[in-house]
């Protein structure tokens, strides 16, 4: 992911991409068996498997963190996709949290309106003179 700079934006962080979310996991994974499958890739800074309030049962999704964004990268070419015990895995990067979320769609807004130029609504039924 490319991100151009806007005037009148700042970054809250230089790197927005270490980080994974990993959705349709089995059930049964838990936090360490989910570090322990993208150890591989790199080193893996943070993993986090959520469960639900009420039920404490996991709820299907995961959260990993690397230290460097080639490892995020070749983690998520190689496991997207991937098929665990019938669940096939999909892996997309994680925007974080917060302020740096609200920024990268106030960038990706900018970015929009800059390659549209603005054109009057069509009306659905113009007048027409009848000859």
């Amino acid at each position: 992911m490319q991100l151009r700079r806007v005037p009148g934006l700042r970054l809250c962080c230089r790197a927005l991409f270490h980080s994974l979310y990993i959705k349709d996991l089995p059930f049964d994974f838990d936090t360490r068996r989910l570090r322990a499958l993208y150890l591989p890739f790199g080193n893996v800074t943070h993993a986090f498997v959520p469960f639900h309030p009420a039920t404490q049962s996991r709820r299907g999704f995961g959260f990993v963190t690397f230290d460097t964004e080639e490892a995020a990268r070749l983690a998520l070419a190689q496991t997207d996709g991937l098929n665990l015990n019938g669940h096939v895995l999909k892996v997309h990067e994680s925007l974080g949290t917060g302020r740096a979320r609200r920024q990268l769609a106030e960038v990706r807004k900018a970015e929009l309106a800059a390659t549209h130029t603005h054109t009057q609504p069509l009306l659905n039924n113009p007048p027409h003179e009848i000859p």
